[in-house]
């Protein structure tokens, strides 16, 4: 008994579904927090459940909705096609965290007993990919020349003495007989992320060709099992089979084009993005250099505070970027009869995204764990959908699966890996993509019960117009 079933099928209400399964994800979120061993997979685990909804999956998924609930369902035209998006992005989520529970009891991962991996030594192979800096940059002769012209200690040098007598002498300290030393300061935080991957130079005919195969690899096997399905087990034709054959070559090449614009334009720009941004409250390696950079303010919790507003404000402009979510906003200003206009919604839902890659950031910056900033919002909204009508519940979930797109995805968790890596004491970037669709069902959600209020305000003054 599949939760699509029950939704539509027996036309079981969102809320009957939503409600027991993030009270059951709040659950294991919690006793994974609580091991040491399996801590490490919670950003992993939601973040997957935020990538499952891209360009292929929602488009058939919503079809797929509406298709059988025109047959099947109730009629109601507030239920069609929505709800299918937010379990799919919920069960991915469960199955990833139960993997992990699933080998942390067998006992079979890394550095226990039953673990079948090649053994080697994380330590010492992080070690040999990272750009680890000498200990001391030399000074050039040309520094030396400009020393010699000019004898002042520069901006990114030290001086210290070695031996010689100190004393201190009408409030001056004196040393006499001492060595004097210029140099340069020691890195205090090497690159994570190996050259390779920085090499912002870029094979074109190879990306392009990974791309076709990418693309190839994610329509092709799909849609012939959407056509052996249609032709052998349901009794029905292919009808129009010229245009739906054109329309999955488009697709193909739209696909390859587009993957091929994330490898080679939004993935690098986040991660450059991402890496640089740490900058404002700590010593870097900036992206594709050398030495140490930052941190650009004085005072560091104002630096994370101004990584936490960059966080905000590329959430809220990926989000409005998104193709997915005008769409979304046409339909559902024809589902409410105009009483949640598209334009609302999608400031609600930017809105949303903003606050939790801010949040996400935040996390990161602050080293603050994840199961503490998603499981008192996922609590909250367990709430909000009980005292929510019907129709914005089904669009409110579904907005968190829409907004998680080809534009924010890779900008978004690239800029979260960036930052988790060049942030001291941060195991990982992972958890930004969960704030990102916890927040816009929050906003939505909560502009929902505002419309039903005005909405129920308005009827009284309607009714005696009307009379």
């Amino acid at each position: 008994m599949t939760p699509f079933r029950l939704r539509f099928f027996y036309g079981w209400s969102l809320k009957y579904l939503i409600a027991p399964g993030v009270a059951t994800l709040c659950g294991l979120t919690v006793y994974a927090h609580n091991n040491a061993v399996i801590q490490p997979v919670l950003g992993l685990a939601w973040d997957c459940g935020a990538v499952t909804t891209g360009p292929v999956t929602v488009p058939l998924v919503l079809a797929l909705g509406v298709g059988v609930c025109r047959i099947v369902g109730d009629g109601d035209v507030k239920n069609a096609g929505f709800g299918i998006v937010t379990l799919a992005s919920l069960f991915p989520i469960l199955a990833v965290l139960l993997l992990a529970f699933y080998h942390y009891a067998a006992d079979d991962y890394y550095g226990q007993p039953n673990y079948e991996g090649v053994a080697t030594n994380i330590v010492e192979s992080s070690l040999e990919t990272a750009q680890l800096p000498p200990e001391r940059q030399p000074i050039t002769g040309e520094e030396y020349a400009e020393f010699l012209n000019d004898p002042v200690l520069r901006e990114g040098f030290e001086l210290r003495f070695e031996g010689g007598d100190k004393r201190l002498q009408n409030g001056l300290i004196l040393i006499d007989d001492a060595v004097i030393v210029i140099e340069k300061p020691i890195a205090e935080r090497p690159s994570m992320v190996s050259g390779e991957t920085w090499d912002p130079k870029t094979n074109m005919v190879t990306t392009l060709r990974q791309a076709i195969l990418d693309a190839l690899r994610a329509i092709v096997p799909l849609c012939l099992f959407l056509f052996i399905t249609l032709y052998l087990i349901l009794p029905d034709r292919i009808r129009n089979a010229s245009e739906l054959l054109l329309g999955i070559g488009f697709s193909v090449l739209g696909m390859s084009l587009f993957l091929c614009g994330i490898l080679i334009g939004l993935t690098p720009l986040g991660t450059q993005l991402g890496s640089n941004v740490p900058a404002t409250f700590t010593s870097i390696v900036p992206w594709g250099m050398s030495g140490l950079e930052g941190p650009i303010f004085d005072g560091e919790t104002g630096g994370k505070i101004i990584a936490v507003l960059f966080g905000f404000f590329l959430g809220y402009g990926a989000t409005l970027a998104e193709p997915a979510l005008n769409a979304l906003g046409d339909t559902v200003e024809k589902i409410t009869v105009g009483a949640f206009r598209k334009r609302l919604l999608m400031q609600s839902v930017a809105l949303g995204v903003a606050i939790g890659i801010a949040a996400g950031v935040c996390k990161i910056a602050f080293d603050i764990p994840l199961a503490y900033l998603l499981v008192p919002p996922y609590l909250a909204l367990i709430g909000l959908t009980v005292i929510s009508e019907e129709e914005f519940v089904n669009f409110g979930w579904d907005s968190a699966g829409v907004t998680t797109g080809p534009i924010t995805v890779p900008l978004v968790l690239a800029m979260g890996l960036g930052i988790g890596a060049n942030v001291p004491g941060v195991i990982d970037g992972f958890g930004v993509l969960a704030l990102a669709s916890v927040g816009p069902i929050i906003t939505v959600l909560t502009v929902g019960l505002i419309v039903t209020r005005s909405r129920r305000n308005q009827a009284p003054e309607l009714a005696e117009e009307a009379a």
